[in-house]
């Protein structure tokens, strides 16, 4: 059976009857509808179907982003069992705004320097509003001391070139407070 559309058929095509234009129903948005498709497919991939179909449904997750969603790829992100490459990949497709809490939590007690990393370029492309900017800038000057890691150390003072410089005098004087030198990556621009 063929479907009319009679909102652009004209009298002529109908035989001569003018048929009214159906009232125009609500159309879910794509989001809602990915999220009905897309996310039940990934909360049925975490029970234990193959890991590739996993990946593809948490990483459609992130990219969906949505407060029905971002807890699920959350507790993926936080697992440190999880394969590194995926949490990367997930990080990174997430904007941090309203979950900078977690942000800082990865920041300060991840063992993995690449997933440090891939927080602190995240939640620089992130939109925070300012409360939440200055929480995790507040929370880089805390790590900063105390991480030995020279490539992640000058990770986090590009976030700050990048973001604001006047936290720079800040970082400085974390060192110090910590009775240690500047780190010599760091040195030429603090």
């Amino acid at each position: 059976m063929t479907k009319i559309d009679t909102a652009t058929t004209d009298s002529r095509s109908l035989g001569g009857a003018l048929q009214p234009a159906p009232a125009r129903m609500s159309c879910p948005s794509l989001t809602q509808v990915l999220e009905s498709q897309v996310g039940g497919a990934a909360l049925a991939a975490t029970s234990g179907i193959d890991s590739s179909s996993r990946r593809k449904g948490l990483r459609a997750l992130a990219v969906l982003d949505s407060d029905d969603t971002r807890g699920l790829v959350l507790a993926a992100v936080s697992d440190v069992s999880e394969d590194a490459g995926l949490r990367r990949d997930l990080i990174g497709e997430m904007d941090w705004h309203g979950s900078i809490q977690n942000a800082v939590a990865l920041l300060a007690g991840d063992a993995d320097q690449s997933i440090r990393v891939a927080v602190i370029n995240a939640v620089r492309d992130s939109r925070l509003d300012p409360t939440e900017f200055g929480l995790f800038a507040q929370s880089l000057v805390a790590v900063a001391p105390d991480e030995s890691d020279p490539f992640v150390q000058r990770v986090i003072l590009d976030y700050f070139l990048a973001s604001d410089q006047a936290w720079l005098a800040s970082l400085r004087d974390a060192f110090l407070a910590h009775g240690q030198s500047v780190p010599p990556v760091l040195e030429p621009y603090l």
